[in-house]
């Protein structure tokens, strides 16, 4: 078997759901995860191998997950992170977090962001 190139792979995986995200634009979703190769989280440093894995993870888990980079949104504050979101918009910020309250995923796993290219401000929504 052949080794793969997580880099390419999580590109790829955003490239194809590039256009559902777009269709997204405005709408409250879920946020699920923000990871990036080099980030460190409970002492572990992560790589692009245990970014794919927790993709790969996190879409068995939620079947309409979504990956997309943060660079791409200006709604983000921080470039570069490969994030993932619930393929499901909603008109509220209230909404998104209930989806998340419904999943049963704690406050620092699942939050309200608003996909948009008009600046970071206003576009997050913790619970």
């Amino acid at each position: 078997m052949e080794p793969v190139d997580s880099s390419a792979a999580l590109q790829a995986l955003a490239d194809t759901d590039r256009s559902t995200v777009a269709s997204l634009q405005g709408y409250w979703v879920p946020q699920l995860s923000s990871k990036r190769a080099g980030m460190v989280i409970d002492g572990t440093t992560w790589d692009d191998d245990m970014v794919l894995d927790h993709v790969r993870s996190m879409a068995g888990s939620y079947p309409d997950v979504l990956l997309l980079n943060s660079s791409d949104y200006s709604s983000f504050r921080t470039g570069g992170l490969w994030v993932l979101v619930e393929g499901q918009g909603f008109t509220t910020s209230d909404a998104a977090n209930a989806w998340c309250d419904q999943q049963g995923i704690g406050a620092d796993d699942c939050f309200a962001k608003r996909i948009a290219q008009d600046g970071p401000d206003g576009n997050t929504a913790p619970r």
